[in-house]
């Protein structure tokens, strides 16, 4: 995965990398992250975790000690600002489930605290430990910690408003499923070359495949729009985590009560990159459809609008739109951080993510119970806590969730700075 300097070969992997004695490993000239990690039959993600002090993990440098986990799935991770369990198990291969049965310490999946450690079981383990069926668990829709709040809401709270509707429902995007493509990429890659064009990304990690396959989409959005191409990495990563069919698919499939633009049973009508419902949608094709090529785009129907669902390009642009939209706003209401404007206004709507960010240049120290509705704060408790935070400690929360995604921004801003020159 990593390699001394970006100019050291990618082909300094598999066989260069001697196992290691008694745990641990001193780099070598030549080596990358990936050979070390495949002839000590372990993961890169493992290796990665087990050494928090790999800062930059486009680079490691000869004489550098690494511990190496065992192989038997005994490798950690230390919880890092913006993360949460779904994420966290979806990075390393896992289902939520089979995470939280490894870390028995952690009794609430709502509440992880920056600097914890957790065990990451090994991924063949963790798929057949759970219940029958959960070998196919990574192939299924995740249940994560939105949806569990969900869950346990009345259905006339949970349906507030349109805006907490979206708000609190793209949070619950599915678990990406293996396609054609992506089958086809793991299949034929080797080992050796798990680091795509030296940057750091493991074409084994489900999200990094996903961030490379989509990359160039959502950068040539950005470039369209005159977004900042980190801003729409960052959003794109929290929303659907780079999948274009992400969706929010309960486990328990009575919860499954919208029908979806292709028949697929869903919490709610939210899809695609940035997670849109179909009103979000049809409006902002209708508002910058004519300017993609959309016929008639001024006076599209629902139906209509959703024929254009399973376009990535049109799904790239429309949020690139949206996210510009959302800066411009957001620094019109004072917001001095166009990340965190962002969140607020993509996860609250307009409504309750103006009226946050009206009060956060106005009063800072307000309550956000003040602020926002309880539903909204009682199924966000990671981010709002009980509700008795400031609106500017919240705001500080917002901007560290999408900075969760902080090496596809860096990423997304390298390769378009590369193409404006």
């Amino acid at each position: 995965m990593s390699t001394i300097s970006r100019a050291t070969s990618a082909t300094a992997s598999l066989h260069d990398a001697p196992p290691s004695e008694g745990g641990s490993y001193e780099v070598q000239r030549g080596d990358s992250l990936s050979g070390i990690a495949a002839a000590n039959g372990v993961s890169v993600n493992a290796l990665l975790a087990a050494n928090p002090q790999l800062r930059n993990p486009d680079v490691i440098y000869p004489g550098t000690k690494l511990h190496l986990p065992e192989p038997g799935g005994n490798a950690r991770y230390t919880v890092k600002p913006g993360d949460n369990l779904q994420h966290i198990a979806a990075d390393h291969g896992l289902t939520l489930n089979a995470l939280m049965a490894a870390n028995p310490q952690v009794h609430n999946a709502n509440l992880i605290h920056v600097g914890d450690s957790l065990r990451l079981p090994q991924r063949h383990a963790a798929a057949t430990a759970a219940h029958p069926q959960a070998a196919q668990a990574t192939q299924q829709p995740v249940q994560g910690l939105w949806e569990r709040l969900l869950n346990a809401l009345p259905r006339p709270l949970y349906q507030f408003s349109p805006q907490y509707r979206h708000a609190q429902e793209a949070q619950v995007a599915m678990a990406p499923r293996v396609g054609p493509a992506t089958a086809e990429m793991a299949q034929h890659t080797r080992p050796a070359d798990t680091v795509a064009h030296n940057t750091g990304f493991d074409a084994h990690n489900a999200r990094d495949r996903r961030w490379l396959q989509s990359r160039d989409t959502l950068v040539d959005a950005a470039n369209r729009t005159g977004v900042d191409a980190g801003v729409m990495a960052m959003i794109a990563n929290f929303e659907s985590g780079f999948n274009a069919n992400a969706r929010p698919v309960a486990r328990d499939e009575s919860r499954n009560t919208v029908r979806q633009f292709d028949g697929t049973m869903a919490l709610s009508t939210a899809h695609g990159f940035g997670q849109f419902t179909d009103g979000t949608w049809r409006q902002m094709l209708r508002e910058h459809g004519a300017d993609y090529g959309v016929p008639n785009a001024a006076n599209l129907t629902t139906a209509q609008a959703n024929a254009y669902r399973t376009d990535t390009t049109l799904q790239a642009g429309m949020l690139a739109e949206f996210t510009r939209q959302n800066i411009a706003t957001g620094r019109n209401l004072g917001g001095r951080d166009d990340v965190a404007n962002v969140y607020a206004l993509h996860n609250l709507g307009g409504g309750d993510g103006r009226a946050f960010l009206r009060t956060l240049a106005n009063d800072p120290g307000t309550r956000v119970d003040d602020v926002l509705p309880a539903a909204v704060i009682r199924n966000n408790a990671s981010l709002y806590g009980d509700g008795s935070i400031t609106v500017e400690a919240a705001y500080g929360r917002m901007g560290d969730a999408m900075r969760a995604g902080q090496r596809y921004a860096n990423d997304a801003r390298q390769v378009q700075a590369e193409q404006r020159h």
